[in-house]
């Protein structure tokens, strides 16, 4: 970065005069339309042209307003997401027009980062709980629980996920994976969300395998959302992301602060990429949908004397029930 820029970046945010058409009605009506719209169009105020595909920015570094008295002091800016990009460690423009659509899709603010991993390494860095409650799951959030434990001195405490909540404080995480990775097993939000806000402590929904259009968190009293979106949002193999999302705006706010310390930013491609892969999002999700009841409904005809009888169903049963 150029000494200016450093300076600039540290001190003031440009204010240049935006490009990208707004209309606070057309956000209002686009808030009432189906999801599979809103995948589509959430990020249209952000459209600097009439390009039907978001073009993908790779630059690092964005310039300043020519006026000196259209710059914005840092300390003045109260949401750094809606101001001119300066530097892509802050926002860029690919990252910021994901976050737009993931925001409508799961209908509260949101903020990217580069994986699954990264995001609830963030989530945990900005909460610093003194004891998280959390059954068996994925093995990456074990794994970032672990770094922190360490990073506590050993302070941290793990609770299982169904210890009593007199077991809780304030300022405790309830951290929930549902459904579960990898055996699909599912837990009531509503009773842990509960739980948790009885003892004054949050609750965290990974809701990775649970995708807007199979799963609202926020409907039974999360106060986090957490996806990597490696996997269902991305969905064709090609994207590391992590998302979280809050109904709380200083959470959000102090997300983005914090990671541009961490440096855990989402590439411009990889955003480009999970863009085009929500567009998408209501189709996919339906066929995977359809799939998994069809092969549901095949497992429980074999397991339970739907099949045809063939010696072909008898082997299949036996190599069902041994796995």
């Amino acid at each position: 970065m150029s000494p200016r820029a450093k300076d600039v970046s540290q001190s003031t945010l440009g204010s240049v005069t935006s490009t990208q058409p707004h209309s606070s009605a057309s956000q209002s009506l686009l808030e009432s339309y189906a999801p599979a719209t809103q995948a589509l169009h959430a990020d249209r105020h952000l459209d600097p042209t009439s390009d039907v595909a978001p073009p993908l920015h790779v630059s690092t570094n964005f310039r300043y307003a020519s006026d000196p008295d259209a710059l914005i002091p840092r300390a003045e800016v109260i949401d750094e997401a809606s101001q001119p990009h300066v530097y892509s460690r802050h926002t860029a423009p690919n990252t910021t027009r994901l976050e737009a659509v993931l925001g409508a899709l799961l209908q509260a603010p949101c903020v990217t980062y580069a994986s699954g991993c990264s995001a609830l390494h963030a989530l945990y860095v900005h909460l610093r709980p003194g004891r998280i409650a959390i059954t068996a799951g994925y093995h990456g959030s074990h794994d970032v629980i672990a770094l922190h434990t360490r990073l506590s001195g050993g302070t941290l405490e793990i609770l299982p996920l169904d210890c009593p909540a007199s077991a809780l404080g304030p300022g405790d995480v309830v951290h929930v994976e549902t459904p579960r990775n990898p055996t699909g097993e599912v837990i009531d939000i509503a009773t842990m969300a509960q739980k948790a806000h009885s003892r004054g402590a949050w609750l965290l929904v990974d809701s990775t395998l649970g995708p807007p259009g199979l799963q609202d968190p926020f409907a039974h009293g999360a106060d986090v959302v957490w996806h990597s979106g490696t996997k269902y949002l991305g969905g064709h193999g090609d994207v590391l992301c992590g998302v979280l999302a809050s109904r709380r705006a200083d959470w959000v706010a102090a997300w983005r602060a914090e990671r541009t310390a961490l440096g855990n930013v989402m590439g411009s491609l990889e955003a480009w990429l999970t863009v085009r892969s929500l567009r998408t999002l209501t189709l996919r999700v339906r066929q995977q949908s359809a799939s998994a009841e069809k092969l549901v409904a095949w497992l429980d005809g074999v397991l339970n004397g739907g099949g045809s009888g063939t010696e072909e169903d008898k082997e299949e049963e036996t190599a069902i029930r041994a796995t």
